[in-house]
């Protein structure tokens, strides 16, 4: 590990260590990938594959990229995604995280006609205080394009979406002329319910970042300010006088405060080569005054006093130009409220582009104010090119990077343990999958990881059929196998069939789902069923203690069906059963067996 003084610059001491309504379509061959090492690492979670759903089977070219902020999020027992179908049209997928059933909406927005612009994502917001979902797309240097929900979309959802529960596209500020220029959309939740929007006006190498505010009680936008200013001399790039901040993933930690970290990109059509240094700043009032690495104040919106490069105390890692600095990454923020960056660059400084030396480098935080730096990559998976991935932490605190590789083929993951210090990185693959455009982020469901620890990425997949879009959801979790539930049927009857099976280690709650005997897709005959002991009774069928039972009364008499039981630890599966059949009025049961 190499410490960064709070003030200092990188020290480069290893340059040569890098809807169908009704139905939900699992994908085939997308099965995780363990390794030679996966023995030694059985005590720390790993990013391991649980389901893949696809969403659409005629998505737009692209429909991920590094600053989704977010694209996927969860409210209450859906998850919402929003993506470009395969006509260009702004469409938004509601997943049943009960049943994985998928249902979409279509709007009449339209993807502007720039068909390789891979800038113009779609991102969506909630605001917990009206429960209203909201929506911004399709920008790079436009006029903002947003919609939203009716209040209580999210808290009191509809059983089907309809375009109904959203207003037309509008815009934010009663002053529409405030709006223009926009690129990078970011809906940001606080930790007191309220949500923030932050986008760039202008254009890469000469734009400010503006932050607004949303009131959920009046259903206002207003504009804080300023957040970061294009202007000011820059004389390693030729005195350049404009630019650009590039942000990672602004975020509130659980004490509300705001950390942002950024690259400045200089001077128009600079490209690549005019970004540098690894920048930090953090805000306790909402974003409205900023501070630096050192608590030094640097900005106050409200006094028209944004952060420029000027500013002092906001490079925590050199990076100078040339160095090939990647824009838009990725930050997590760790158990001690810290901020960790996910980052790549090359490790020399070359302006001929294909001498350049890439490298995944981990950037961190600690308390005492000091940044580190640690270089992630195993060297045999780097492509010519830089990857954006995502970075999180599981509940152990254990650290997880994941990113596309279009080099190698499929989804990789690396992880460092929190005991080390976040040292041990480990680099593995966790799906065969390449998605299109592997290298432009597919950030997930913040909200389903923190809630049911669940981590949901968006995918955009080639087929033979064209442009597909799905979503991969990965746990971090240990490879254990999952329990084995052992189904029975108890007692049958023409009103009702009753299923028996015993207690599993740390099961809360378990869901019972049934078919027809001939045939057909499993649906959901019960949720969250209870753990209920049962005395021993005679007779066939007997119960016994240490035994749940649930009797399914809405069975036809004369039919025969298909059981399985799957156990619930808060929302994770952590086991399934077999398969067993059982007709009313019928006293045969067969065990039809796994499935």
């Amino acid at each position: 590990m190499t410490r960064i003084a709070a003030n200092s610059g990188m020290r480069h001491s290893r340059v040569t260590i890098a809807l169908a309504a009704s139905a939900a379509w699992a994908l085939v061959g997308l099965p995780a990938v363990p390794d030679a090492a996966a023995s030694n690492e059985s005590n720390h979670a790993r990013l391991t594959l649980q389901r893949s759903l696809l969403v659409d089977d005629k998505g737009y070219i692209f429909n991920t990229a590094s600053f989704d902020q977010d694209k996927v999020v969860s409210a209450g027992d859906f998850q919402y995604v929003g993506y470009w179908n395969g006509d260009g049209r702004l469409t938004l997928a509601r997943r049943n995280l009960l049943t994985n059933t998928i249902e979409r909406l279509t709007f009449d927005d339209e993807i502007s006609p720039r068909v390789d612009d891979g800038h113009r994502n779609i991102v969506l917001g909630i605001s917990d205080g009206d429960g209203r979902l909201h929506l911004s797309y399709d920008h790079h240097v436009d006029q903002l394009r947003y919609r939203y929900s009716r209040a209580d979309f999210l808290t009191n959802p509809p059983q089907h979406m309809s375009l109904d529960d959203f207003s037309p596209r509008t815009n934010m500020l009663e002053d529409p002329s405030m709006e223009t220029g926009v690129t990078y959309p970011r809906f940001i939740p606080d930790r007191l319910g309220d949500l923030y929007f932050m986008y760039r006006r202008g254009s890469a190498g000469d734009g400010n970042e503006l932050l607004h505010k949303y009131d959920a009680a009046t259903g206002v936008w207003t504009r804080l300010g300023m957040v970061f200013s294009s202007e000011g001399v820059y004389p390693p790039w030729n005195d350049s006088t404009s630019r650009n901040a590039y942000v990672d993933y602004p975020m509130f930690d659980e004490n509300n405060r705001l950390h942002v970290t950024w690259t400045y990109r200089e001077g128009l059509d600079s490209g690549q080569a005019g970004n540098h240094d690894v920048h930090y700043a953090y805000s306790d009032d909402g974003g409205m005054t900023w501070l630096n690495n050192d608590g030094g104040a640097v900005a106050d919106l409200s006094a028209g006093d944004p952060i420029a490069i000027s500013d002092p105390g906001l490079v925590v890692a050199e990076a100078p130009t040339y160095s090939w600095l990647m824009n838009q990454t990725a930050m997590a923020i760790d158990p001690d409220g810290q901020p960790h960056v996910f980052q790549q660059r090359s490790t020399v400084v070359v302006e001929e582009v294909e001498n350049r030396n890439y490298h995944d480098i981990h950037y961190w935080r600690t308390p005492d104010g000091s940044w580190h730096e640690e270089y992630i990559d195993d060297t045999t998976l780097r492509q010519p090119g830089l990857v954006r991935g995502d970075i999180l932490f599981d509940d152990a605190g254990d650290l997880h990077v994941y990113f596309g590789n279009d080099f190698v083929g499929g989804f990789w993951a690396a992880r460092a343990t929190r005991a080390s210090g976040w040292t041990d990185w480990h680099t593995y693959k966790i799906s065969h999958v390449s998605p299109r455009g592997a290298g432009d982020g597919h950030k997930f469901d913040r909200y389903r990881l923190a809630r049911d620890g669940f981590v949901t990425v968006p995918v955009a997949l080639e087929s033979a059929a064209g442009p597909q879009f799905a979503l991969l959801e990965f746990e971090p979790r240990q490879e254990v196998p999952r329990q084995r539930v052992e189904l029975s049927v108890a007692e049958t009857s023409a009103d009702a069939i009753t299923l028996s099976w015993a207690h599993v280690l740390g099961a809360e709650s378990f869901s019972l789902h049934r078919r027809d005997a001939a045939g057909g897709v499993f649906t959901l005959v019960a949720d969250d069923i209870g753990l209920r002991s049962m005395m021993p009774r005679g007779g066939p069928g007997q119960w016994v203690p240490g035994f749940s039972a649930y009797a399914d009364d809405t069975v036809e008499p004369g039919r025969t069906y298909d059981y399985r039981l799957v156990a619930h630890a808060g929302r994770k599966v952590i086991g399934s059963s077999n398969v067993v059949r059982a007709g009313a009025e019928s006293a045969e049961v067969v065990t039809v067996g796994s499935r």
